[in-house]
Order: C-alpha cells, then sequence, then structure tokens
C-alpha cells in the first residue's frame, strides 16, 4: 500500500469519511488468499462520495494498491482493465458480508443508493470480489463433508439415464439417490418440454453473451415438472442462457447444495470432477456459495498447473430434456457450441435428509 495509506486497525469505518480505511481493511482480506491471475490486470475503484480516496489495484506477482485518481491513463490492455464505481457505504457492506457477495446481490445495490457500475472488463472486478468472500460455517462444513464422502468417479451407468427415470416417482427417489449417494445423475426425458416456452429468454442475454444465473422467471420455473421434494429444500431458481461459442460458459467450480440442472434447449457439454479430486483443480481458498478453481478444466495450461493432470473427470452431453443432479461438492465447467436454456434449482441436502435412507433401499 502506498505511503500515504492509513492504518486500517485505527480507524472507525463506520464514521463518516471512512473509504479510505474500509478500501485499506478490504485490501487485507483480499491479500490473505491472493494468487496472481496470470497476466497482469487492474482494477480502478472510486468511492462517488469520497473522490479524494480513489485508487488502483494492480494485480501481479502481488496485490497492490496505488492511491490516487482512479481515472489515470490506464497501463494495461482494456480487456484486463475495469473501472467500479460505488459509494462509501457499499465499501462498508463489503467489508461486514462475505459470505453474501455478488455484484448482482441487491442488498449491495440497496447500500450503494443506485451508485454501484462497472465499466471495463467484469472478470477483473470479479477477481476483486472473489478475494473478499468467506464461507458460512455451514458452507465449509458441507463441502468438507462432500470431500470426505463422494466416490472418486461417478457411480457406473449414473450418467447415461433412461426413459425409466421420466415419471414422478422413479424421479423423486433417482434424485434422492444421487444426493445421499454423493454421485452425479443424468435423468433422461425428465422434463417435460410441451410445458415450457422459453421464447424471449436468450432475446433478454445481456452483451456479455450469457445470462449467467440471472433469477428465473417465475412461469418458467412452474412450468417444470421439478422432484417432488419438500417445498423449502428448494432455492430459487436461475436461468442459463445463450448463444454459446467458442468460450467455456461456466468455468470450473463446486456448490455448497447439490443443484438440479433441468436443460430446456441446445446441446449443452457438462465436465464433472469428484470432491475427492479438489487437491488437483487449484481451488481458490476464498469463496462464499461456490468454490471456483484456478485451472481452466477445459484448455488447462499444466506448466501452471500441472496436477490438473492427474484429475480424472467425466464429460457429457445434455440434451433437451435432461435433468443432472449434481451433488454438494461436485466440481463442474460449462460449454455450449450452439444456443442453449437452462435452468437450475438448489437443494437443500439436509432438508431431505430424512427421505436418504429409503431412497437407498429402493
Amino acid at each position: 500500500m502506498s505511503a500515504d495509506a492509513v492504518d486500517a486497525s485505527s480507524v472507525d469505518t463506520a464514521g463518516p469519511s471512512c473509504a479510505r480505511a474500509t478500501l485499506a481493511r478490504l485490501l487485507e482480506r483480499a491479500r490473505e488468499f491472493y494468487f496472481a491471475p496470470g497476466p497482469p490486470m487492474r482494477l480502478d475503484i472510486l468511492p462517488v462520495d469520497a473522490p479524494q480516496d480513489a485508487g488502483r489495484l494492480q494485480f501481479g506477482a502481488t496485490l497492490e494498491w496505488q492511491a490516487g485518481d482512479a481515472a489515470a491513463p490506464p497501463a494495461l490492455a482494456a480487456k484486463l482493465a475495469a473501472t467500479l464505481e460505488l459509494t462509501t457505504a457499499g465499501l462498508r457492506w463489503l467489508l461486514a458480508h462475505p459470505t453474501a457477495i455478488d455484484l448482482r446481490n441487491p442488498e449491495l445495490g440497496a447500500a450503494c443508493a443506485g451508485r454501484l457500475a462497472l465499466r471495463g472488463a467484469p472478470l477483473v472486478a470479479e477477481l476483486w470480489l472473489q478475494l473478499l468472500k468467506r464461507p458460512t460455517p455451514a458452507d465449509a462444513a458441507a463441502l468438507a463433508l462432500a470431500c470426505a464422502q463422494a466416490p472418486v468417479r461417478p457411480r457406473a451407468g449414473d450418467l447415461e439415464g433412461g426413459a425409466e427415470d421420466a415419471d414422478g416417482a422413479n424421479l423423486e427417489r433417482a434424485v434422492l439417490q444421487a444426493i445421499a449417494r454423493r454421485s452425479p445423475r443424468r435423468l433422461r426425458r425428465a422434463v417435460a418440454l410441451d410445458r415450457v416456452d422459453c421464447r424471449g429468454l436468450r432475446a433478454a442475454v445481456p452483451a456479455g453473451g450469457y445470462s449467467g444465473g440471472a433469477l428465473a422467471p417465475a412461469a418458467l420455473v412452474r412450468a417444470i415438472d421439478w422432484p417432488a421434494l419438500p417445498p423449502q429444500a428448494f432455492s430459487g431458481a436461475q436461468v442459463w442462457a445463450g448463444d454459446g461459442g467458442p468460450g467455456v460458459l461456466t468455468r470450473l467450480h463446486c456448490d455448497a447444495q447439490t443443484s438440479l440442472l433441468a436443460h430446456l434447449e441446445g446441446r449443452k457439454q457438462v465436465l464433472l470432477v469428484s470432491p475427492r479430486l479438489r487437491d488437483m483443480l487449484y481451488v481458490v481458498e476464498a469463496y462464499n456459495s461456490f468454490q471456483p478453481c484456478r485451472v481452466d478444466a477445459r484448455r488447462p495450461d499444466l506448466a501452471r498447473h500441472p496436477r490438473f493432470a492427474q484429475a480424472e473427470v467425466a464429460q457429457l452431453e445434455l440434451a433437451p430434456g435432461d435433468l443432472l443432479v449434481i451433488p454438494t461438492g461436485w466440481f463442474h465447467c460449462v460449454w455450449a457450441d450452439e444456443p442453449v436454456v437452462s435452468v437450475s434449482r438448489f437443494v437443500r441436502d439436509a432438508l431431505v435428509a430424512a427421505a436418504l435412507p429409503a431412497a437407498l433401499a429402493g
């Protein structure tokens, strides 16, 4: 940090002029699990109500803060630079809510009173925010349990699917079995496509080309025949829609809850890796509800991430009507070469635990 930075531990970050001190504490947190992202990156941070405290984060071999004018001429290519504008209250919110950090979180938007804006490369701001995240004890425990209990590879036949999985009772039992066995399962023809209307979803995809987990419309969620699990076991639903292309849509990561992915349009490729192999995946230790990996699973740089060469991966293709069960802790990444639409929901394992023994006996 520059010489004119303040000692964060000696400053009241709830005071009227606290942007600088809050930024100092955020920098300390980001450095705790910092990793060099590869090519240098730059993030200018502008507290709109305290512009004198603006500065620049430089992502290189170390994470460095340069106090001063955040509007200074950039030294990096535009794709590796970004500017984040927010309020001092927004900075304080980031400091106080490490388990909920997300630019889309309405609480962060409310803290910024509408004065939240990101210009430039989103991945640069996402990296900084990722470094600020911390899991809840429950989420950390869920991933640790998955690492201890999951098989090294999916159960034989569970990714093949079958017509017998499509009716309601069998569907519920198949999902519960996947959760209990901690092994992914693909269920063919589990989604009644004649009831689902995806018109307008891809038309609403942002300029980046992929919706990336946008909130799913209630009518779309109701049109999908989800397994008959307790309603309170489900979280909100997200849409994953886009035109496809050469890049990865969702990088390798794992979730702290079981995910049900209902695939509606196009063909989507999914790569799966067991939680037991997490030491080969270069996981990011700073996370909250999902834990990303530094390695690019589709095109790994084995010079930087050599252990990934030892990871056993499973790859499958989702067709319209498929339902993929991804148990807690299983790492997965997704890509597509054509327009696709999927909807996902999380299932809280603890809220279906009572039904798991019966599902295994069935």
